[in-house]
């Protein structure tokens, strides 16, 4: 990276009339970039010039130029695609909120971020799959259904298990270092969520939350005075990959009328449930491959989740 141009894309933000009041929000993201050979660049200055703020200034005798862009979704995927263009090239410098940002730290943030944009989905951030649903608003943390759920930092005692707040902790600050940048990342909301989790569960509570099921809990969180998310209904899947479904059940179902696919609709298979119904289960060769499946405990449901309980 070129330190000179580097620095000079800081001092020109530094120095311009530009306010971030005048973007979506007051988190931004501005990329610098000067002259270049290559044959991108008459793309990347078009791009760039295209931004919510676009300026360029004589730097030690070099011109550089500079787009900034907010949070909302259409400006950053703007920077995205700007930033896609002209990563690789030695003048190119990114800055978010004053500060000059890594080039692995921005892949990352335009991996998830730009995720969460692309896909409109509000709650992505507390899940963007059913394995990474979290109560912390930030999956990248990886504490989440299937890795590391909150609840597998414990030590048993007696009756209950107590959860370790301060591994969990640690866990958050290790791995929220390197997406803190996101303008979705709220420390004070993830720690606060933290501190409201349950202190222990009874041995009910932690076999329930492991076999896939849910437990209700309050969760006050106040940023600015403000209430948000005042109740979570924290609803997972198990840390086992394990079915909620009857394996007793899919082999009654499977024995008796698997030929119909039954036992296929039972489980959340519904479209080969139906191929099932029209081929008398596969002219009973798929028929008899599922019993033997569940027999093994091999079988899954419509969420790929192993059916052993």
């Amino acid at each position: 990276m070129d330190m000179k141009l580097m620095d000079s894309g800081k001092d020109i933000y530094s120095n311009s009339l530009f306010n971030p009041n005048e973007l979506s929000n007051q988190w931004y993201v501005s990329i610098s970039f000067g002259k270049s050979t290559s044959q991108n660049f008459d793309r990347a200055l078009y791009l760039a010039k295209q931004a919510p703020k676009y300026s360029e200034q004589m730097y030690n005798g070099k011109m550089v130029y500079q787009a900034t862009y907010g949070e909302a979704p259409n400006e950053f995927l703007a920077f995205v695609k700007l930033y896609e263009l002209i990563s690789n090239w030695k003048s190119t410098t990114v800055i978010i909120n004053g500060e000059i940002i890594d080039r692995k730290i921005v892949g990352g943030l335009n991996y998830c971020y730009g995720d969460k944009c692309r896909s409109g989905n509000t709650k992505f951030c507390y899940g963007a799959s059913y394995m990474t649903e979290n109560p912390f608003g930030c999956h990248r943390l990886q504490i989440s259904a299937c890795n590391h759920p909150w609840w597998s930092f414990n030590q048993r005692i007696g009756n209950y298990y107590i959860i370790d707040k301060t591994a969990i902790k640690s866990r958050i600050d290790e791995y929220g270092s390197k997406y803190n940048i996101c303008p979705c990342y709220n420390q004070e909301i993830i720690y606060n969520v933290l501190n409201n989790l349950p202190s222990k569960l009874t041995l009910k509570e932690y076999e329930k939350l492991c076999g896939g099921g849910s437990i209700t809990y309050r969760i006050n969180v106040s940023v600015d005075n403000k209430q948000n998310q005042p109740t979570l209904s924290h609803k997972v899947n198990n840390l086992n990959n394990i079915s909620n479904k009857n394996k007793t059940v899919a082999l009654i179902l499977g024995i008796l009328f698997g030929y119909l696919g039954v036992h296929r609709f039972y489980v959340g298979k519904s479209k080969t449930g139906i191929l099932y119904l029209l081929t008398m289960g596969l002219f009973g060769i798929g028929w008899i491959y599922d019993i033997i499946k569940i027999v093994n405990g091999e079988f899954k449901d419509g969420k790929g989740l192993l059916i052993k309980k």
